[in-house]
């Protein structure tokens, strides 16, 4: 796919102004984090280095880097999602900040518990310094939080709305405590439904997401209205985003996504392409498959299997298919904001990355 299909309307320079726009967020948000990571953590400090590298600030040897560190794309939405509304987004980069810092300390533990030893193309943090002090860094990044949204008050952010938003990312957190264990909860239950599944996503996934656009609007505005409008479209994007990531989880190339391949298959995880094809593969098929997912672990041979059997059965065309739905519905929720301007085509151009994404 070429880069003006992801972003139909746009012309090249429309696509570059767009591009450096994000990339200025981008360092707008990696400035704000480093703040609150040297808030306690001084160059020299393990703990920190440790978070600093999985940040992709620094290497292997702790010597200054400048590597990727993932997309942003959660806190991106934060500040176009108060652009969009309010003209400006400097007021909500403390916040901001707080939902990458949320996102990052879930992802160290996760490649912890899914045996992942990739992240980003390179080994994940707990592969070098060890799980146990991986899980530590990963808790203290979500512990700079609370001082990351704390920071609103030098913003002039209202006290009530602080506590609004501390609510939210509480809330959030929970959420994905609760969408994690029905993940782990899954690999041993026989039978998982769509409907679980999609439970299992929006907390996992989608409510940091969707803590995302409705932080950014409730600092932009008091309109309940809108702030539910962007709540919800935030919802349906993360809800989006996570298939997309179960469809990367078996058919994405590990040099662009920095996994292996198939890594959803032997870690057996019952994702959406996985629940589809189970549901309308032949009888025998259905029952090989049932079989290799009970075993203790899955062989280089089943996972080819595996891998093929769901490619014949399109089960990666009918997860595009439904991702296709969330996000037409997220749209949908942009529109009915009334808004129209350059932050909100770029909120529209942001959801529509979202559905191409090969990483």
């Amino acid at each position: 796919m070429i880069i003006s299909e992801i972003f139909p309307g746009l012309d090249m320079d429309g696509i570059q102004r767009l591009l450096k726009q994000a990339a200025a967020e981008i360092s707008e948000i990696d400035d704000e984090i480093g703040r609150i990571v040297g808030h306690r953590g001084v160059d020299g400090l393990l703990l920190y280095d440790i978070m600093r590298y999985h940040m992709g600030w620094k290497d292997e040897e702790l010597r200054p880097t400048a590597t990727y560190g993932g997309k942003r794309i959660r806190p991106i939405l934060c500040l176009t999602v108060s652009e969009a509304i309010k003209g400006d987004h400097q007021a909500a980069l403390p916040v901001a900040a707080a939902i990458e810092l949320v996102h990052n300390s879930s992802i160290v533990v996760d490649d912890i518990y899914d045996k992942s030893s990739l992240r980003r193309s390179r080994p994940a943090a707990w592969t070098i310094w060890g799980p146990q002090r991986a899980i530590v860094a990963g808790l203290s990044i979500q512990a700079l939080m609370n001082v990351a949204t704390l920071r609103l008050q030098e913003n002039d952010v209202p006290p009530a709305k602080i506590f609004r938003i501390l609510q939210k990312l509480s809330d959030t957190l929970l959420e994905m405590c609760e969408g994690q264990f029905m993940d782990m909860s899954f690999e041993e239950t026989p039978v998982v439904s769509v409907e679980d599944y999609l439970m299992m996503v929006h907390g996992k996934t989608a409510a940091l997401i969707e803590c995302a656009t409705y932080c950014g609007a409730l600092l932009a505005t008091d309109d309940e209205k809108l702030i539910q409008h962007y709540g919800s479209f935030g919802r349906k994007v993360g809800i989006a985003f996570q298939i997309i990531d179960d469809i990367l989880g078996i058919w994405g190339r590990p040099e662009i996504t920095g996994k292996p391949r198939g890594i959803d298959l032997k870690s057996k995880k019952k994702t959406l392409p996985f629940l589809y094809g189970l549901a309308v593969a032949e009888p025998e098929k259905r029952e090989r498959i049932t079989k290799i997912y009970a075993q203790e672990s899955v062989t280089e041979a089943d996972c080819i299997y595996l891998f093929q059997t769901l490619t014949d059965l399109e089960a990666d065309q009918y997860c595009r298919r439904v991702v296709s739905q969330y996000l037409k519905e997220a749209e949908d929720e942009l529109h009915q904001t009334g808004i129209e301007n350059a932050a909100q085509e770029r909120l529209i151009a942001i959801t529509r990355f979202v559905g191409s994404r090969i990483y």
